[in-house]
């Protein structure tokens, strides 16, 4: 099934996005649930279910920087309450984010107690691999700074010393650390910030419950399929020889669409659509 994520147009009405994925020749919805709150209108996106035809077999987390008031801060209970609506509309999937360094009670929830909470739920709480950067907090004068820094930077002495500081054991974002997970979010965009994707395809593709499309080059991620460093082509072809019998979900950004002009918005939408269809036939 070829989903669209509603992320890839965070700028617009989810109704608009329904209509505009069901036009485009798309097969269901992936829904995002960020800071507004009809991204959490179990009503209102039933509603645009229903008008459209379409499912929302996959939810995916509020991202860590997205505020929920009625959700709280805690990850733990976001991932529950995003699990609770993905009951409610029917989906199968929620895609779950990786801890912030500082999140200790997340990180081991996700060791320790995803299993359960899957068991329990009768979902699929699949973790996604995330960009190949580290967030460090330092405190110069009182007040909290992002650091970032490349995961290969760790092979020098200040990589080392960053690394060691920055709290590994809850960062859970290389191939072997998320092979611990019983179900992953394979994220091709993150991936290719890394290097060649299929070769972390081959590390993890027997836990890859769902896959997250898009392409990536000079620094941008979530570009159309076609535009950048991967071959798309060869990935899926890879990806259907090895038997992968989940979703496909295209998550892009708006500028790569075109937004804010809806109609280059809507062609580009169906080109989407109709190239990974061909690419994946």
């Amino acid at each position: 099934m070829l989903l669209l994520s509603t992320g890839s147009l965070y700028t617009k009405p989810i109704a608009q996005v329904f209509t505009w994925a069901q036009e485009a020749g798309f097969d269901g919805v992936e829904l995002l649930v960020d800071r507004r709150p009809e991204t959490r209108d179990r009503r209102h996106i039933q509603s645009c279910m229903k008008q459209t035809a379409l499912p929302v077999p996959v939810v995916h987390v509020p991202f860590h920087s997205q505020p929920t008031a009625e959700w709280g801060t805690d990850s733990v209970d976001r991932v529950l309450a995003t699990a609770a609506l993905a009951q409610e509309l029917g989906a199968r999937l929620v895609v779950v984010h990786l801890p912030l360094w500082r999140e200790r009670r997340f990180a081991r929830w996700l060791l320790e107690e995803l299993p359960t909470a899957e068991n329990r739920l009768e979902l699929v709480l699949a973790v996604e691999n995330l960009p190949a950067k580290r967030w460090l907090r330092l405190v110069p004068h009182f007040r909290r700074w992002p650091f970032l820094f490349r995961e290969q930077s760790s092979q020098g002495p200040l990589g080392r010393l960053l690394t060691a500081i920055s709290h590994p054991d809850r960062r859970l974002n290389t191939a072997e650390e998320l092979a611990r997970f019983g179900h992953v979010v394979f994220d091709t965009t993150h991936w290719a910030r890394r290097g060649d994707v299929s070769k972390f395809w081959a590390r993890l593709k027997g836990r890859v419950a769902h896959i997250h499309i898009a392409n990536y080059a000079a620094g941008r991620g979530h570009r159309l399929p076609w535009d950048g460093e991967i071959d798309m082509c060869n990935f899926l072809n890879k990806v259907q020889e090895d038997g992968y019998g989940g979703h496909l979900t295209a998550e892009l950004c708006p500028r790569a669409l075109g937004d804010p002009d809806e109609e280059v918005v809507r062609n580009r939408l169906s080109e989407v659509a109709a190239w990974l269809r061909s690419a994946w036939a």
